[in-house]
């Protein structure tokens, strides 16, 4: 008896269901005998329909931040609106339907419709993506703090964008520093005085361009660096002298006379060579001597004798 009683449960879940849920809302199995024992389970094979529900985007397509937009649900049974309710990351709005005017990327989401007071039964999720153009465009500078002459730079550009920025164009001083797209990374190497300046790159992607705050870039200048290196040489010489030892007993004095004498004398020997390869009119009677027939020699005319 309790299986029979069971069974005319089913029929009569059955039979009312469609009813209650609306007209295609349905459960068909075939009537068949079942011998079962008591407290078993046994399973009936059957078919239902149900109504679906989906999420229409009016209009349809591709969506850009400043459209018109319209969210509504439909379903494939008779239903009120007040029956249904729209859910936005599976968070019930309270509403059928919703109205976008001048939509904007905030509105992204993935949108569904359900049954008010049973939101798990739902349509399949509509992602709403609203793309837009570049914003919120900055410049960051890398490494940070003052930039000596001769160092990289590394300028990176950061934006928010939707579909993702496509090209990016630098600037120094309202100026394209190529007329190639570079990518979001700029490197300045050997930073000299000429690359100071103001810097701002701009994004673009299909949507439009957004440009970024300008940053400035200040090269300490050459000088600095100069007086640093010639700190450094002084100081290395100030340590070789402390390190040389000092003249200070007397065999060391001696020492540094006879490397002195020897000096000297190389000197005065290289003298000696260069004075005997000199004219030997060394004397001054015999450079008088020189320049009385050099005179002599400059008015003497040949005399012919006639034959």
């Amino acid at each position: 008896m309790g299986v029979r009683y069971t069974l005319h449960f089913w029929t009569l879940a059955l039979v009312i269901l469609p009813g209650v849920l609306g007209d295609n809302w349905g459960v068909w199995y075939s009537k068949t005998e079942i011998c079962a024992v008591r407290e078993s389970t046994e399973t009936i094979r059957c078919r239902y329909t149900y109504p679906e529900l989906t999420v229409n985007t009016n209009p349809p397509g591709r969506i850009k931040e400043g459209d018109n937009v319209n969210l509504t649900c439909d379903t494939t049974c008779k239903l009120n609106q007040s029956e249904i309710t729209l859910l936005k990351n599976k968070q019930d709005l309270g509403l059928p339907s919703l109205q976008f005017n001048s939509i904007s990327y905030q509105n992204s989401g993935n949108y569904s419709c359900a049954l008010k007071g049973n939101i798990t039964i739902s349509s399949k999720q509509m992602i709403l993506d609203v793309q837009y153009p570049p914003k919120s465009t900055s410049v960051s500078v890398s490494p940070s703090g003052e930039i000596v002459e001769g160092s990289s730079v590394t300028l990176t550009c950061s934006s928010d964008a939707n579909p993702r920025v496509q090209s990016y164009t630098w600037f120094k001083e309202n100026r394209a520093v190529s007329s190639k797209r570079l990518k979001e990374t700029y490197t300045i190497s050997n930073m000299s005085s000429e690359d100071s300046g103001r810097y701002h790159c701009q994004a673009q992607n299909e949507h439009g361009v957004d440009n970024s705050t300008a940053v400035a870039l200040t090269v300490a200048g050459g000088n600095l660096r100069a007086n640093r290196v010639t700190l450094a040489a002084s100081s290395k010489l100030r340590r070789r002298e402390s390190a040389t030892p000092p003249f200070s007993s007397k065999r060391n004095r001696q020492r540094g006379n006879l490397r002195a004498n020897r000096v000297t004398l190389a000197a005065s020997s290289k003298l000696r060579r260069r004075e005997s390869t000199t004219p030997p009119f060394s004397s001054k009677r015999n450079q008088r001597r020189a320049q009385h027939s050099s005179r002599s020699s400059r008015w003497m005319t040949p005399i012919s004798t006639a034959h």
